[in-house]
C-alpha cells in the first residue's frame, strides 16, 4: 500500500506522519489480524503537495525502487491518501494508472476543485478501481467535489465506490476508514493484469 499523507505532515519531523490515518493505525496495533502488507508512506517536501513540482515523478521512482528491493507482487499496488493526500492519489493514479490495482481516497475533493477536470484527464484511470471516502460534515475537503469526481470517473466506465459518513468530519472519515477491515478485503479483491 502506497500512502500519501494530509497536509501539515510535511514537516521535516517524520513523527506527524505517523500520527494519523494508516501509519497511525498500524502504530497503534489497530489494524486487521490479517494484514498482508507492506507499507510506503513518503512525505512531501515542505510547503509543496503533491501534485506540484516534481512530486509525482519522484513518487513513480520510489515506487520502482521499492518494487525491485522488497518482495513486492507488482500487480498488488495498492493507493491511498487522506486528505492533501486524497487529492494526490487522484493525481498520482492519474499520471500512472497502470501502476496501481486499486486507489481509496479518503477526505480529499478529487483534484481538488468543485469541478472534475476534462473527461479525458479523468478517463485515463477508467481501468482503476477507486473508492472515495469521506464524511458528510467535512468542512475542510468538499465532499460534493468528491461525489462529481467520481461520478465522472464513473461515466468514463471506471469501477466506483463511494462512502459517506453522515455524522464524520474531515479526520473522523480517515479515522474510521483506514480501521475498517473492508478497507482491506476490498483492496484485495483487486489486482492489475501483467
Amino acid at each position: 500500500i502506497f500512502f500519501v499523507h494530509g497536509a501539515g505532515s510535511e514537516e521535516n519531523d517524520s513523527k506527524c506522519v505517523m500520527s494519523y490515518g494508516l501509519p497511525e493505525v498500524l502504530y497503534s496495533g489497530h489494524q486487521p489480524p490479517d494484514f498482508p502488507f507492506v507499507v510506503i508512506s513518503p512525505q512531501a517536501y515542505p510547503g509543496i503537495p503533491w501534485w506540484e513540482g516534481d512530486t509525482l515523478v519522484i513518487l513513480n521512482a520510489l515506487l520502482d525502487e521499492v518494487v525491485d528491493t522488497y518482495q513486492v507482487d507488482p500487480s498488488r499496488v495498492y493507493l491511498t491518501g487522506l486528505s492533501m493526500g486524497g487529492y494526490g492519489s487522484w493525481w498520482l493514479a492519474t499520471a500512472h494508472p497502470d501502476r496501481f490495482a486499486a486507489m481509496v481516497s479518503v477526505s480529499g475533493s478529487g483534484y481538488r476543485s468543485a469541478t472534475a477536470p476534462a473527461e479525458e484527464v479523468v478517463c485515463k484511470m477508467r481501468d482503476l478501481p477507486v473508492w472515495a471516502i469521506h464524511g458528510a460534515r467535512d468542512m475542510i475537503s468538499d465532499p460534493t467535489a468528491n461525489k462529481i469526481q467520481l461520478l465522472t470517473l464513473g461515466a468514463c466506465g471506471g469501477e466506483v465506490e463511494w462512502t459517506l459518513y453522515p455524522d464524520a468530519g474531515h479526520g473522523e472519515a480517515y479515522s474510521r476508514a483506514y480501521r475498517d477491515p473492508a478497507l482491506y478485503t476490498w483492496l484485495l479483491e483487486h489486482s492489475r493484469e501483467e
